[in-house]
């Protein structure tokens, strides 16, 4: 019998700042932008069959909530979109279409 998973990761869950950090100092999260020419599809679901929500450009800068890594292999980040003026914000992105900061 072959089972399929998948892996996910959100901010949410990442372990809270060491002590040390100052009380005022916010948390730093990945970032990255879209780098492939053509530009991508923001998904609403980690795989190229899910539903395209919205068209990226190239250079659109995000910031990476959670990470998804499928049985195959296949890495996905589950991002808010911080540029450009786009109605659906979050979604996923698949890691080789993307460069992470």
């Amino acid at each position: 019998m072959i089972m399929s998973f998948s892996v996910t990761v959100f901010a949410e869950e990442l372990p809270a700042a060491p002590v040390d950090v100052a009380e005022d100092e916010q948390p730093v999260y990945l970032t990255g932008y879209v780098k492939v020419n053509d530009g991508a599809n923001l998904r609403q679901g980690p795989s190229i069959s899910s539903t395209p929500l919205h068209w990226l450009p190239k250079y659109t800068t995000f910031h990476v909530l959670g990470i998804t890594v499928l049985e195959s292999g296949e890495t996905w980040y589950y991002v808010y979109v911080t540029s450009g003026n786009f109605a659906v914000r979050y979604g996923y992105l698949r890691k080789d279409v993307v460069t992470i900061n």
